[in-house]
Parts: structure tokens; sequence; C-alpha cells
């Protein structure tokens, strides 16, 4: 796979240019244009990678891993008088780590307090050389 860097070194160099130079234009337009492939070629790729299950990959030269993001459980105001002070930060920020502790012991969440459904994410990171 191979793109000619220098040609977006040039258009850095350029990019002043815009006002005045057809070339300029196309080129930042071509440059676009390859950004979004990129960006879209970038999400095909992760939701592949999702979906055979893959966690963690540490290559050569790629490094992969996935992580959840977003709050993992919600309190429902209407049940906020019947969970323990000590599962949450403030009147209805749910306290993760005190939660798990609570499920842990206890084997189920107490009323009033509900998984959230998390998006994954997943990072592709260049290894340094």
């Amino acid at each position: 796979m191979e793109f000619d860097s220098n040609k977006i070194d040039e258009l850095v160099a350029r990019a002043d240019e815009i006002f005045e130079s057809p070339e300029v234009e196309q080129m930042l337009s071509e440059f676009y244009a390859l950004k979004a492939k990129m960006e879209e070629a970038e999400k095909l790729i992760k939701e592949k990678i999702m979906e055979d299950g893959i966690k963690s990959f540490d290559g050569p030269n790629v490094k992969i891993s996935s992580q959840y993001y977003g709050a993992k459980y919600k309190v429902d105001e209407s049940c906020i008088a019947t969970i323990p002070k000590s599962l949450y930060k403030t009147k209805y920020l749910p306290d993760t780590r005190a939660i798990d502790a609570f499920v842990k012991d206890h084997h189920d969440l107490p009323q009033g307090v509900t998984p959230t459904i998390r998006k994954k994410n997943i990072r592709i990171a260049l290894k340094k050389s």
C-alpha cells in the first residue's frame, strides 16, 4: 500500500496559495477525498476486528486494544431513596467500583441501579520504530 507523502508535504507548504492556485485547490480536494476514504476504511477495519472478537493484539508493528466507554451503570431517580448512599458519588452519579463490589457480594444489582449499554471502542496504534 503506497501513497506519495511528498504530495502531502507539498500541500502543507503551499496551503496558503489556496485562493490563487487551482492546482492547490485540486490537491486539497484530493487530500480530503483520501482522508474521507481512509477514515471510512479505518471504521470498517475496526468493525471487522471487533466482529472477530479480538480484545488485544501486540504485534511487531501494530498494537490493538479495545475498551468500553461511557457509564457502566445508571441510577433510576425514582428509586434514589432505596439505593445505599455508598453506591453513588453525587445524587445521580453511580460509583462503578462500589457497585461492582456490591454485585460481587450480593450477586445482583441493587434496586434502582441498572446496567447501561456501552459502546466498545477499539484503538489501533503504530509502534514506535
